[in-house]
């Protein structure tokens, strides 16, 4: 992060001048905890039984392996991200944003620490668009160097009790940007690999791989549209969906 204030002070032209889209492609890998365990840590006013947890539980272990990879599109802008899924990589009736409504967008600000996600509405007209603020990560960089799609990279590392993070980046890009919350090093993420824990006992691996890089935008890159809520308040409105439902 040090480098990277040294580099707004000397070159912030050139820090806001780059933007365009990365195609990446995207792994993930989950190990379910057990029943008991989520259980255990769901919010004790969600309405969800040991019957729904198990049906979950199957629908997730029963996803096909090559649906495992999906194709995710970043444009970025200098400290800004906008995520959106290719949502024609998802298997066939298990997309989570059906329907006409453009969702599954990510907009991140990785200066500013925010995000904000957009999630189906059911009875609204717009979306829901829901702010979090999220914690810098405190990438090591290290003395490494390879070459993605051409562009020489930079490798950084970050390591936690729940979290361990390996990044390639391109100073080619003087951009904060990166998938999801792994922004904020001084250049573009191409690769990044990742192992996590969270409390509620799943663990699992997520990795970014660009397999495309176009340079510039169409259009000035802006939030989604939405209803603004924070997490707690959309948490009430799907209990209360699902308690319409029971």
């Amino acid at each position: 992060m040090r480098c990277l204030i040294l580099l707004l002070f000397f070159f912030p032209a050139a820090l806001f001048a780059q933007e365009g889209t990365v195609e990446y492609s995207m792994r993930y890998e989950m190990e379910m905890p057990s029943m008991e365990v989520i259980m255990a840590n769901l919010p004790p006013d969600m309405p969800i039984d040991s019957s729904m947890v198990a049906q979950m539980m199957q629908q997730f272990s029963g996803i096909p392996e090559q649906f495992r990879t999906l194709r995710m599109y970043m444009d970025f802008s200098g400290t800004k991200s906008l995520m959106r899924p290719d949502l024609s990589s998802f298997p066939a009736g298990m997309n989570p944003f059906g329907g006409e409504m453009p969702l599954g967008l990510s907009y991140t600000d990785h200066l500013e620490g925010t995000v904000l996600s957009q999630m189906p509405s059911f009875d609204e007209k717009a979306p829901y668009l829901i702010s979090q603020n999220i914690e810098p990560i405190d990438w090591s960089l290290v003395d490494a160097d390879s070459t993605i799609l051409g562009y020489p990279v930079k490798k950084a590392e970050f390591l936690s009790d729940t979290l361990n993070v390996v990044a390639w980046y391109s100073t080619d890009f003087l951009s904060m940007a990166g998938p999801l919350q792994f922004g904020g090093l001084p250049g573009l993420p191409l690769l990044i690999e990742t192992g996590m824990q969270t409390p509620q006992g799943f663990t699992g691996r997520i990795n970014f791989m660009a397999v495309r890089l176009e340079e510039g935008l169409e259009k000035e890159l802006n939030a989604p549209e939405g209803i603004r809520i924070t997490p707690e308040e959309y948490l009430e409105i799907m209990s209360e969906k699902m308690n319409q439902f029971r």
